[in-house]
């Protein structure tokens, strides 16, 4: 008999039966582990995109906060321009277009300039 055929003699049924439920009970302890390492990844990428969700909600609250105080100071600042302008209303009537058109690029970029703000604030 060589060194081979001694190895393999020495299991027997009962032996090898014990080896195989010792194998199936790491393989069961395992897979426990592994479930529940899982389980807690997937409870914390929840909780992270519950906090992430919550923060762009905050964001875009307060951005459109600011976009609408923006529009109303815009809106402000059109009305007090028309004033102006029509008080100073004649028959020159391209004057008053010009003026027109100045306000308006001035209202936009009033509106941009904050509303960038608002995003870019640190």
């Amino acid at each position: 008999m060589n060194d081979g055929e001694k190895r393999y003699s020495l299991w027997t049924v009962e032996t090898l039966k014990l080896h195989y439920d010792a194998l199936r009970d790491a393989d069961a302890r395992f897979q426990a582990e592994r479930d529940r390492r899982y389980t807690v990844q997937d409870e914390a990428r929840a909780t992270a995109l519950e906090a992430a969700l919550r923060s762009i909600e905050k964001a875009t609250d307060l951005l459109a906060s600011a976009y609408r105080s923006d529009k109303a100071a815009q809106n402000e600042w059109r009305g007090t321009i028309n004033d102006i302008m029509s008080k100073m209303s004649g028959k020159d009537t391209g004057a008053t277009d010009l003026w027109k058109i100045i306000a308006s690029v001035i209202g936009v970029a009033v509106t941009v300039g904050s509303v960038l703000y608002a995003v870019l604030k640190p």
